[in-house]
């Protein structure tokens, strides 16, 4: 049994980590969350990382670096200072006594997918992006539909 967490469409930045653990300490002590943010949105609760190794959740974190506020940066005309410079992720994620890899090739996915779900405690999967790729927002709706927002 699986469970979405979504601030859907609030714009919500920094809720995935704070809701993924959550999700994780909830459902007990062998559940795994699954937590994808963006570098910036991760940037505003990344402390929480502390939460969740002093909480033991089961997290695999996946941050996609784009090193810019994409979702500002697409949705506003002429937006200013949007681009972003993080840390490093993986000696962040060990800072902190988690785990972690940094994807920069698709070649990699598979390897870094095993050592994920292998972990038992938190890892951080830093995925290289590229800044000039839009994502869509999707939205969920009640019985697994989907309907992806294209603007």
């Amino acid at each position: 049994h699986s469970v979405t967490l979504s601030s859907e469409r609030l714009g919500t930045m920094g809720y995935a980590l704070c809701a993924g653990i959550a999700a994780s300490l909830r459902r007990g002590p062998t559940a795994r969350g699954v937590v994808i943010a963006g570098d910036g949105g991760f940037q505003m609760t990344l402390n929480e990382l502390g939460t969740a190794m002093q909480h033991n959740a089961r997290l695999i974190i996946i941050v996609m670096d784009n090193k810019v506020l994409g979702r500002v940066e697409f949705g506003f005309n002429n937006a200013l200072g949007c681009g972003l410079t993080g840390p490093d992720w993986v000696a962040l994620a060990r800072a902190y006594g988690a785990d972690g890899m940094a994807l920069t090739d698709d070649s990699q996915v598979g390897d870094a997918l095993e050592r994920a779900f292998a972990c038992t405690g938190v890892f951080v999967l830093a995925v290289s992006c590229d800044p000039e790729v839009k994502a869509h927002m999707a939205t969920f709706k009640a019985r697994g539909i989907v309907k992806v927002d294209s603007a």
